[in-house]
């Protein structure tokens, strides 16, 4: 086949035909490249999306009316080609974006719930050291979410009782806990309200 293939008057064109293919390839490939490469804008792709082009066509075995038939279906499978794979790009892209807040989000939440669940144990651990009355007034106060009046009426002790045993587990507590977990303790049990 003739290298001028394109100004021939119209001849049928069949890429199942070894010699043809050849001769198509070695005509278009360099011009496609660089017609790719200003899509893409990288070499190694423009070289790997015609390739893939050339690749597909040998295996479908199309046939062309002609060569100026064959040249418009080459540049706009070229272009498409080019479009189809900054698409895949920007959906790895959009895809890996996801994965990653994804994956973050998932570890500040197991990061959080753990740091809460240690924070917990610690408070837990601390008002189970306190006096048996100051942990239970502590327990319904901060963790039941009770108000004084009910944790008085559910003990049978005086209001003032129930004051004076809040107070001094906290004083106990302060000094038994991180300042963070004490902090946690009053915020949740504001958060509660």
């Amino acid at each position: 086949m003739n290298q001028d293939l394109e100004l021939q008057s119209p001849i049928p064109i069949d890429l199942g035909n070894k010699e043809e293919f050849t001769s198509i390839y070695n005509l278009y490939y360099e011009p496609l490249c660089f017609f790719a490469e200003r899509y893409v804008r990288d070499t190694n792709q423009a070289e790997d999306i015609i390739a893939g082009l050339f690749s597909r066509l040998w295996q479908q075995n199309t046939a062309f009316n002609d060569a100026e038939h064959l040249k418009a279906y080459l540049y706009r499978a070229a272009a498409n080609a080019c479009f189809t794979h900054a698409k895949s790009l920007e959906n790895l892209k959009a895809r890996e974006d996801r994965y990653a807040v994804t994956t973050d989000m998932i570890e500040n939440t197991f990061l959080n719930n753990m740091i809460r669940a240690d924070v917990w144990a610690e408070i837990y651990r601390a008002i189970d050291k306190l006096p048996a009355q100051c942990a239970q007034v502590i327990k319904m106060s901060f963790i039941e979410d009770l108000k004084n009046p009910e944790i008085a009426d559910k003990l049978g002790i005086s209001l003032q009782t129930v004051k004076n045993h809040k107070h001094r587990g906290l004083s106990i507590l302060r000094g038994a806990i991180t300042k963070d977990a004490f902090y946690f303790l009053l915020l949740y049990a504001c958060l509660l309200k």
